[in-house]
């Protein structure tokens, strides 16, 4: 993910990693749509599609504190 690393140039690393956050949003949101608790829902994301642009993403969760905050903005309760 971003913000780890050197920081990447072109346009096709930008789409990769706009894919990247498009999945992870619509996976939260589906997730909270069914009710599952964000720390839950942290656990279950699964992210591997995206390993060959980011070979970080080997297995399934993420940060639970990303998911907290994607739940945050669903809700409407972000700042």
């Amino acid at each position: 993910m971003s913000g780890h690393g050197t920081a990447f140039k072109g346009k096709a690393k930008i789409d990769y990693f706009q894919a990247c956050l498009r999945d992870f949003w619509t996976q939260a949101q589906a997730l909270h749509k069914a009710g599952v608790s964000a720390e839950d829902a942290a656990r279950r994301m699964d992210m591997r599609t995206h390993v060959a642009h980011c070979p970080a993403l080997t297995t399934t969760g993420v940060l639970w504190h990303g998911v907290a905050r994607a739940y945050e903005e669903i809700e409407g309760r972000a700042q």
